[in-house]
């Protein structure tokens, strides 16, 4: 996952640093510092919380941060309110780490995937050979 953070940007500026999805919910949180950190994640859908503590490792303890994502797991939430810093995100889902890993994975479960490159070419040739010896017509003529 690709994490853009933006020094210095005063919070007037904010806005200009969003895509105008986010733009909205911007004007919700309250901003008190007059200098953040925009850190902002790549269009995954959903944020864990080792993304977060990566970013979390780049940042000083005097940064402010706005962490902008489409959808952060509990975990990450709280990792982000635990350091003081601020979350602006377009879903409020309750996902966490290990339900979202869960729903990933009975997705990918439920999709038919093509197989374009058959591995096994000698289970063709042994169902031949089996259904000419299973074949009614050559026992009759023996």
């Amino acid at each position: 996952m690709k994490i853009i953070k933006t020094e210095n940007v005063h919070r007037d500026k904010l806005g200009g640093f969003l895509p105008n999805a986010y733009r909205k919910k911007l004007s919700c949180i309250p901003l008190e510092a007059e200098f953040y950190v925009l850190v902002r994640f790549s269009r995954e859908a959903v944020i864990y919380s080792r993304h977060v503590a990566k970013a979390l490792r780049g940042l000083s303890s005097k940064d402010k941060a706005i962490f902008v994502g489409r959808c952060f797991t509990k975990e990450s939430q709280v990792l982000v309110r635990d350091s003081g810093n601020l979350i602006l995100s377009l879903s409020d889902a309750s996902f966490t780490d290990k339900s979202y890993e869960e729903i990933k994975v009975f997705i990918r479960s439920k999709v038919k995937r093509p197989n374009f490159f058959p591995t096994d070419d000698s289970s063709d040739s042994a169902e031949g050979s089996q259904s000419e010896k299973n074949n009614p017509k050559d026992e009759q003529k023996q």
